[in-house]
């Protein structure tokens, strides 16, 4: 049976290259025209993958980076069934903050984790699939939220929390100003050449 590749530029600890591993995908909602519920997205789906890190510690739980796209990678001792009904708790909590809430989806998938630059271990070969961004067991495997369970407890921030936090952004990249090139004058000959030891 092939499986997807994960392939990333870095091994986390304690992971092994040509290993089997399951990833978790937090789907944003499409581009909205708003750039602060953009951004607010981005900050919750961050929010989200940092308290499943610290929750699923007995499966390894780890944010690594591959094809520009945040996910996280679990060894194969996680409770499948404990992991969607926290996710559903969390998504819950975001669906409260927000009214009109887009539809909220994740994506689970066991794929072969895999170093960048490094060679196909001899008996993974036969294994190896598609790129897991690519691949149809990628797009099959979309979880969405039902919006029926109500949050147990506050871990996300509110928009209302955020906007400050936004606002500040903001600021610092009006702030920055474009480098601009100063003409550096010429050194002038002396007739001789100084040489620094």
């Amino acid at each position: 049976m092939k499986l997807p590749v994960l392939k990333v530029n870095a091994l986390p600890n304690l992971y092994k290259h040509c290993s089997t591993v399951y990833v978790l995908h937090i789907d944003l909602p499409p581009q909205s025209d708003d750039s602060f519920m953009q951004s607010y997205w981005e900050y919750i789906r961050a929010q989200m993958y940092q308290i499943i890190e610290s929750n699923f510690v007995t499966a390894q739980a780890t944010r690594v980076y591959a094809e520009h796209e945040e996910c996280i990678v679990f060894k194969s001792n996680i409770e499948q069934k404990q992991l969607a009904e926290f996710l559903e708790y969390l998504m819950a909590e975001v669906d409260e903050y927000l009214d009109s809430a887009p539809e909220q989806a994740y994506r689970f998938v066991k794929a072969m984790i895999f170093e960048k630059g490094a060679q196909v271990k001899l008996f993974s070969a036969n294994k190896v699939g598609d790129d897991l961004f690519d691949s149809m067991a990628y797009d099959h495997s979309v979880f969405t939220y039902r919006h029926q369970r109500k949050s147990r407890s506050k871990q996300l921030c509110s928009p209302q929390e955020y906007r400050p936090i936004y606002e500040r952004q903001m600021k610092k990249r009006k702030e920055v100003k474009p480098v601009v090139k100063e003409k550096q004058s010429e050194p002038q000959e002396n007739g001789y050449i100084e040489y620094y030891i």
